[in-house]
């Protein structure tokens, strides 16, 4: 993860799955960063063959919906923000914050 969007995309999944986001959103805006890291990561290692850094710019819908099979099968978002040690407290005020 050179370039920092599987990290925050998981992040930024888990926020949207807590807010109720619809899955097909989700995974749509995991795949548009692609687009939108594309021409400063092109930029920034302009040395580099650029079908390399395309490539590992690559973020597929599917990518986003594997993560959220996973979620599902950890018993959905909550239990598995619980299982990573948030209290059901801060999960309700997270969620409360994010749906206002």
């Amino acid at each position: 993860c050179f370039a920092g969007k599987d990290r925050t995309g998981l992040v930024a999944a888990l926020l949207l799955a807590l807010a109720d986001a619809e899955p097909a959103a989700i995974a749509t805006d995991y795949a548009q960063s692609a687009e939108n890291l594309r021409e400063e990561y092109l930029r920034r290692f302009s040395g580099s063959d650029p079908a390399r850094i395309l490539e590992a710019l690559r973020c597929p819908e599917q990518g986003a919906y594997n993560m959220l099979k996973f979620l599902d099968d950890a018993g959905g978002v909550k239990a598995y923000l619980r299982h990573i040690g948030l209290a059901d407290e801060e999960i309700a005020a997270l969620r409360a914050r994010l749906r206002s």
